[in-house]
């Protein structure tokens, strides 16, 4: 737990002793009704401009969070993850995110067919 001090009555943060920020996790793709859209007067600090190709009619569409904001939606399509950029992204942000499409796809080929029940763990031989 992190302790603040407050100065004087306005309730001021010593930010000159405060510890380091965290770490900004690493590019993710998120599904639908991540945690972390819900709850939030504003999601702008998230999605930026690009609400509107996030949030629609109340459902919200999967997105790419890269550096703590929204820079793509993601959908998948014939199993495989297509990616639709807002912007240019990085080579390393890029290859980051088709890391984790990769893992998505997996998890689907995993699955088997809509609606069948998980495929059991392989065992591997001794």
């Amino acid at each position: 737990m992190i302790k603040f001090q407050a100065l004087g009555e306005g309730g001021l943060v010593d930010l000159a002793r405060r510890g380091p920020a965290a770490d900004l996790p690493p590019p993710r793709l998120l599904g639908s009704f991540d945690p972390v859209l819900l709850g939030w007067t504003s999601r702008e600090p998230l999605v930026g401009a690009y609400q509107d190709r996030i949030v629609a009619n109340a459902m919200f569409r999967p997105f790419a969070l890269v550096r703590g904001r929204a820079v793509a939606t993601w959908t998948v399509s014939g199993g495989a993850v297509a990616l639709e950029p807002f912007g240019r992204l990085s080579k390393a942000d890029r290859a980051a995110l088709e890391d984790e499409a990769a893992d998505v796809t997996r998890f689907i080929e995993s699955s088997g067919p809509a609606g069948a029940a998980p495929r059991s763990p392989r065992r591997r031989a001794d």
